[in-house]
């Protein structure tokens, strides 16, 4: 997960220094990869919490981090859609 997010977000600047909307385009299409292992990984923990309670510290601190990867994409979809906009004049949604 942090691989893609980290892929995204260098692909997301990288659209914006080189003014490339197809990059911006290619770099938003990962981020519904990231959203579905965000979905698998919250799965998995909440199935570790019900098996152990008191693991709760240790998989509240991977839940969050995992949250704030996914995030983290987000905003990287965020700069790809301004890309597009500042290339094209066209406003896009691809969240």
């Amino acid at each position: 997960m942090s691989d893609i997010v980290r892929e995204m977000l260098n692909s997301a600047i990288r659209s914006f220094s080189e003014m490339d909307s197809n990059l911006a385009y290619q770099a938003a299409e990962e981020d519904d990869i990231v959203d579905g292992l965000y979905d698998q990984v919250r799965r998995e923990l909440m199935t570790y919490y019900v098996e152990d309670p008191k693991r709760l510290a240790s998989i509240s601190n991977l839940l969050f981090a995992s949250k704030y990867l996914e995030r983290i994409g987000d905003h990287a979809v965020n700069v790809c859609e301004n890309v597009i906009y500042m290339v094209t004049g066209e406003r896009v949604h691809l969240n």
